[in-house]
C-alpha cells in the first residue's frame, strides 16, 4: 500500500535546512548556554549576582 505523502512533510522536506529563517516551525533553534548569554551584554555578571533559594 501507497500513503500519498503530506503535503507539510513536502515542504519541510524541502525548506527546513535549505533557507535561512524558516519562520513556519513551532519549534526554534536550540542554544548552549554561552550562546545565550552572548545575547546581552553584561548578562554573564547579571547571572553570577543571582542568588538561587529555596522559596
Amino acid at each position: 500500500m501507497k500513503i500519498k505523502e503530506f503535503k507539510l512533510e513536502e515542504y519541510f522536506g524541502k525548506y527546513e535546512f535549505a533557507v535561512e529563517y524558516l519562520l513556519c516551525s513551532s519549534d526554534c533553534e536550540s542554544f548552549n548556554v554561552k550562546e545565550l548569554l552572548e545575547l546581552k551584554e553584561g548578562s554573564l555578571e547579571e547571572l553570577n549576582k543571582l542568588r538561587l533559594g529555596y522559596t
